[in-house]
């Protein structure tokens, strides 16, 4: 579910469109565009999709999961600094230091 403002005619400010949202925020926003990416993108669409679900997990303070995704995305692509930054916040600090260090 995309949350936009309603088509009415009543001016932009006179009708409250974030009732329709309830808390759909723009965090819970991001897996659904990733998968919509990863199904429409070619190429590099798979580093932004993991990119956007990275920071959804780092937003959601699922770290670990983060930095699982970070570890294959840099299988794939090891240029994607974001997958580095990502595997900095880890509990392991050596690899952490390490990522920086590339990243």
């Amino acid at each position: 579910m995309v949350c936009s403002r309603p088509r009415t005619s009543q001016p932009a400010g006179a009708r409250s469109w974030t009732s329709a949202c309830h808390s759909y925020g723009w965090i819970d926003a991001l897996p659904p565009c990733a998968r919509a990416i990863r199904t429409r993108a070619i190429g590099k669409g798979e580093d932004l999709a993991d990119s956007l679900d990275i920071k959804f997990y780092i937003m959601k303070q699922r770290i670990p999961d983060a930095v699982e995704l970070a570890r294959k995305g840099l299988k794939r692509n090891l240029g994607q600094a974001y997958f580095y930054y990502a595997i900095t916040l880890s509990a392991d600090h050596t690899e952490g230091l390490r990522a920086a260090k590339k990243g």
